[in-house]
């Protein structure tokens, strides 16, 4: 039981999810710069209550990874620039490197 945590909102409302759903589609789109300083650095403090250092880390290396395999797998590319409102977030994450 010590590892469960609540999230709340800005409201201080429970979530309903872990975390908002981010598609890759939507990853790719943030410049590796924006996601440090408008994605992670914002939350950071908050995050390192619940993550260690290295997964910290590893997310900020695998949202480079992301955008680096996005611009240099043509296969990848054409998967996730398939995606559209529509695709599931499930479906949308099969695709992704792992």
């Amino acid at each position: 039981m010590m590892d469960v945590k609540a999230e709340r909102d800005g409201n201080n409302m429970h979530l309903e999810s872990d975390a908002p759903p981010m598609l890759p589609t939507q990853l790719i789109a943030i410049r590796h710069g924006k996601f440090m300083s408008e994605v992670l650095e914002p939350y950071r403090d908050h995050i390192s209550a619940f993550w260690s250092l290295e997964d910290v880390d590893q997310t900020e290396a695998d949202h480079r990874d992301l955008l680096n395999l996005y611009t240099s797998d043509q296969i990848l590319r054409v998967v996730i620039d398939r995606h559209t409102i529509e695709t599931s977030f499930d479906d949308a994450w099969d695709c992704a490197p792992g």
